[in-house]
């Protein structure tokens, strides 16, 4: 037979369509007439997922489903509605074990009473999506209450439209730097949109979120190869295999962190790269002990910040910086970022901002700090912020408050404080101060 272009494309074309042919659909029901040997429906997930192959997708009926389970191919898991397919761990490990190098999809899911040493909730050792899902009433006793995203190169996570609710991560060591995650513990690419992160708990790091991700990623095998045999494959100023930090990979939008608690960072602590986008850090706190920091976020050891059209308020601290503790060699960046009516309860360091060492860089740019209070006092500005122009600081009364004044900027004093009367120390709703509004319940 003559091989031309077009029996090309039409085998091709064959080839596709019989590929996507095998896809397949399987119920599953908690019902009388279920079926675990011929599927129609199932009665579990356990015997779903085993007849099932790459790519299928099983639909759960609106009921109560026993976990654990654990995924170790490519799968949909489609709920009847958000939160009324519920996934039950039984206190017997992580809900859903998610395998390296496996994509899966859960959606419109309840996963609930987990426990396990991480990921109560979740553990994600490949690439997952989590989309419409409520996570609720999980515990970790080590990290990641609700999902433990990390361990594998593969480990990715993307959580869109979600609740992630009531979980608690309980490790705890002297070094404070170990454990964390009430909501999410993260070492791998991430992204949260559309998602309220509330009422977790952490012992130790990141009542809501506790990210170590620095943003690097690992070499392939070609890369390895290439470096064994003395060549160096990355362009630029990368040495080695050591690839170009993305700064982007760690990435919170239009999400709502609240009411979380942890020993620091009650809202999120962060140990690599984070961008905040659109979003709602509110009412967490560092309590646990008298050096309790950072009630909404901290930014700890070479963390890389930036926060875009986002709220930092009525967060609480025992120590310094209740808004945000700035602990880093790394460099930030805010634009269009309110941090208001922020709270230190026993000490008098910065509540608005802390910035801990005076070789680390955080810039604002119209943003603004005001109503922030430490023991009782106007405590806004602590340690060197540098501004870009066009901020406003309400109080420059504060530990070493050091702000390099900037095109625009406007400041108030001790005398003359500004925004003296502010509307959210007494309300839940938040002015719209930036180009981008933010919607508190509803993110």
């Amino acid at each position: 037979m003559k091989i031309t272009k077009t029996t090309l494309i039409l085998y091709s074309f064959a080839l596709l369509t019989n590929s996507q042919s095998f896809a397949a659909s399987y119920d599953v029901s908690t019902g009388k007439n279920c079926n675990d040997k011929t599927g129609a429906p199932f009665c579990t997930l356990s015997a779903a997922i085993e007849k099932a192959v790459a790519g299928d997708s099983l639909r759960l009926a609106k009921g109560h489903y026993l976990g654990p389970i654990t995924i170790e191919k490519p799968l949909t898991l489609l709920g009847f509605e958000q939160g009324e397919s519920i996934i039950d761990g039984q206190k017997q490990g992580s809900v859903i074990t998610i395998a390296p190098a496996t994509t899966v999809t859960l959606s419109r899911l309840r996963i609930q009473n987990g426990q396990a040493e991480l990921g109560g909730g979740i553990l994600n050792r490949g690439n997952l999506t989590v989309d419409r899902c409520r996570i609720t009433g999980n515990v970790a006793t080590q990290s990641g209450g609700g999902i433990y995203n990390g361990g594998t190169y593969s480990s990715q996570l993307v959580v869109t439209h979600s609740e992630i609710t009531d979980n608690i991560a309980k490790g705890d060591d002297k070094y404070n730097v170990r454990y964390g995650g009430g909501g999410i513990f993260n070492d791998g690419p991430l992204t949260v949109s559309h998602t309220t992160i509330k009422k977790n708990r952490a012992n130790e790091n990141g009542g809501g979120i506790y990210t170590v991700f620095s943003g690097r990623h690992a070499p392939s095998k070609a890369e390895t190869s290439a470096e064994q045999m003395g060549l160096n494959t990355l362009s630029g100023p990368a040495k080695s295999l050591q690839r170009i930090v993305d700064e982007s990979a760690v990435r919170v939008d239009h999400t709502n962190i609240s009411d979380n608690g942890a020993d620091s960072g009650g809202g999120i602590n962060a140990h690599g790269v984070l961008l905040v986008e659109n979003s709602l850090i509110s009412r967490n706190r560092a309590i646990n002990t008298n050096f309790s920091a950072g009630g909404g976020l901290f930014a700890h050891f070479d963390t890389r910040l930036r926060m875009v059209n986002s709220f930092i308020v009525r967060n609480q601290a025992n120590y310094g910086g209740a808004g945000i503790r700035f602990y880093t060699t790394g460099y930030g960046k805010l634009m269009n970022v309110t941090i208001a009516a922020n709270n230190n309860t026993t000490h008098g360091h910065a509540a608005g901002v802390f910035i801990v060492h005076n070789t680390a860089q955080l810039e604002l740019t119209n943003s603004l700090i005001a109503e922030n209070f430490g023991a009782g006092q106007p405590a806004d500005c602590g340690g060197k912020l540098i501004s870009q122009g066009y901020n406003l600081l309400g109080n420059s009364n504060g530990r070493d408050c050091q702000w390099q004044i900037g095109e625009g900027d406007i400041i108030g004093t001790p005398e003359k404080p500004i925004l003296n009367q502010i509307l959210w120390k007494k309300t839940d709703v938040i002015p719209n101060l930036t180009p981008t509004s933010v919607a508190i319940d509803g993110c």
